[in-house]
């Protein structure tokens, strides 16, 4: 299964790139794994510096996810 969309943040200097989730059933659960592409149109400058800090931000919203798949969402929880 997959889920592709485009990237919009009103604005944001990285309007219009791409993003696909891919998920993978393997041996004991799901292997999740994220690309954000599209870079090429972005000027390579603005490029460089937000590849590397969407890579963290990609890495906690997966990070947050697999959390709440496993312990269920916090309004679920009563929080």
């Amino acid at each position: 299964m997959r889920l592709v969309f485009e990237y919009r943040d009103e604005g944001h200097e990285i309007d219009g790139t791409e993003v696909e989730v891919r998920f993978e059933e393997i041996r004991g659960g799901t292997r999740v794994t994220l690309e954000h592409r599209g870079w090429g149109a972005v000027p390579s400058n603005v490029a460089a510096r937000r590849r590397n800090l969407m890579r963290w931000d990609w890495a906690n919203v997966i990070n947050r996810y697999g959390e709440w798949a496993f312990s269920g969402s916090p309004s679920r929880r009563g929080r």
